[in-house]
């Protein structure tokens, strides 16, 4: 059976990133856009080729992977059967670190001069920021040389739109789910999303399945990726 991994990024990552420390079975597409029209029209194409879908999402990426299945949006008639059918063929949903309000937990004054401060120095921002999602100070030294100048060339328009969804969404008004199979993954010493707030992701859904993994921060795929890989293959199996 043909299956397809379609992943929602973090805030400041990069592809690469994700094709080289998740190792999932089937073909893995990275969607680096926020437009929700955009990507309802270029899935509906795609899943058409697929049996089995996971849908995975990390920290940002979660906010969008939740708004995309669960969530209310314009034309909500119209995109119905796509949800169903996306719905039928989804194995899991997968989250790390997930959140339905970043600022639950983080000030808005925190993300606005996020916001200011990149239009100041990109650089700057984003490794002061990516620096803040490792427990391990060698893990960050490792990723920020491997990553590094794919990051700082991501478009500056693209960043800002993520820390306005960082700023704004809010989705607790989302109502429990009794179908998707759900399985997350929390680092325990995260200080960007920190548990209590993943923890109201937990609570919408009957069918899931928590990891929550020591010495680890915000970047539990980097920090983690040898247990997760671990966790991933059993339950692909």
């Amino acid at each position: 059976m043909k299956e397809l991994n379609i992943i929602f990024p973090g805030w400041g990552s990069v592809k690469e990133f994700y094709l080289d420390n998740l190792k999932l079975k089937g073909k893995i597409i990275v969607i680096q856009d926020y437009d929700l029209e955009k990507i309802w029209k270029n899935l509906e194409n795609t899943i058409k080729s697929y049996d089995i879908i996971n849908i995975i999402g990390w920290s940002l990426g979660s906010l969008i992977a939740l708004k995309l299945l669960l969530g209310k949006e314009e034309k909500e008639e119209e995109k119905k059967e796509i949800k169903k059918d996306i719905k039928n063929k989804i194995n899991r949903l997968i989250l790390f670190a997930p959140t339905l309000k970043f600022t639950e937990t983080t000030p808005k004054v925190i993300v606005k001069r996020m916001k200011k401060n990149l239009l100041r120095n990109k650089e700057k921002t984003l490794k002061e920021f990516i620096k803040l999602n490792f427990y391990s100070e060698n893990n960050f030294l490792e990723y920020w040389e491997k990553y590094k100048e794919r990051i700082i060339n991501l478009d500056t328009e693209y960043l800002l739109e993520g820390l306005d969804i960082l700023e704004n969404w809010d989705l607790n008004y989302i109502g429990i789910n009794y179908e998707i199979l759900l399985t997350i993954f929390l680092g325990i010493e995260d200080s960007i999303i920190i548990n209590n707030n993943s923890n109201k992701v937990i609570e919408k859904f009957k069918k899931v399945k928590v990891h929550k993994l020591s010495n680890c921060g915000h970047n539990i795929i980097f920090e983690k990726k040898d247990e997760i890989i671990k966790i991933l293959g059993v339950m692909y199996d």
